[in-house]
């Protein structure tokens, strides 16, 4: 996968709060299951 540059530290910020880190799991549920696909 390719991996755009700064997405990494604005991800970091959104797991700061409670909204984001549930987001990011959702995120990387969703995105596994297509990885699976």
């Amino acid at each position: 996968s390719t991996r755009i540059p700064g997405s990494t530290r604005k991800v970091s910020i959104e797991i700061e709060s409670k909204q984001g880190r549930t987001f990011v799991i959702s995120w990387l549920l969703k995105a596994s299951q297509k990885h699976l696909d």
